[in-house]
């Protein structure tokens, strides 16, 4: 880090993400790795911190991140939005939660609306005049959204706001990663057969299922197991 901040202003945004640590160390003999443990995320959330402050003084700019889950883990609150610089690092995990909140925040005090997210014209249900449905028109009963394990108790607050909100009947249901195995918990890394077994054993008449795009390839409606 003190490398990268001598190269100030060419570095724009740094940051420190745990690794994965899948079931599949142990079946095939590789050196033990475990996750994070909670005073361990608090203990690198406290390093990037002072980090920052280094780098606010050299460059205007906080610099230095931590991904989403050392906070979701350590069980800390996430800083104020303003502070992911522009939020260049969101497809990496870095300050998801806080624009999530933001946005949410912003449309419930009526200062923001929500545009809808383009659909895959392969996936999503159609009309008969061949355009998309709304979730009203979808949905005659519970509007189910499966989702990682890690980013389960943000969503279902979430969805408690906006059901009221909305008068839908939103139920976020945390999904157990078993492919991958149960420590990789983002939602990203969900396999089709792991979200299709465990909504099977919560299903409902009448339930509509809203799957996060993030679960499926950029360019088609297909899982991690095809």
């Amino acid at each position: 880090l003190t490398d990268l901040a001598a190269l100030q202003p060419a570095v724009q945004s740094i940051a420190v993400v745990p690794v994965g640590v899948t079931r599949y160390r142990d079946e095939n003999g590789l050196p033990s790795m475990r996750p994070f443990s909670r005073a361990e995320c608090r203990a690198v959330i406290a390093s990037v911190e002072r980090w920052q402050e280094h780098f606010l003084q050299i460059s205007g700019l906080h610099v230095y991140h931590a991904a989403d889950e050392f906070y979701l883990r350590g069980e800390v609150p996430f800083p104020a939005a303003e502070t992911y610089d522009g939020f260049p690092q969101l497809e990496n995990g870095v300050g998801m939660i806080a624009l999530f909140e933001q946005t949410l925040d912003d449309y419930c005090s009526g200062q923001a609306e929500l545009e809808p997210a383009a659909p895959f014209d392969s996936a999503w249900p159609q009309s008969p005049d061949g355009a998309a449905l709304s979730a009203s028109q979808v949905a005659a009963g519970r509007i189910v959204i499966p989702t990682g394990t890690l980013a389960g108790p943000v969503l279902t607050r979430a969805a408690s706001v906006l059901s009221a909100k909305l008068g839908l009947d939103l139920h976020v249901q945390p999904i157990v990663n078993d492919f991958f195995g149960d420590t990789i918990s983002v939602t990203g890394l969900l396999t089709g057969q792991d979200v299709i077994s465990q909504l099977q054993a919560i299903r409902q008449p009448g339930d509509t299922i809203l799957l996060p795009s993030c679960m499926l390839k950029a360019d088609a409606p297909i899982f991690l197991d095809d």
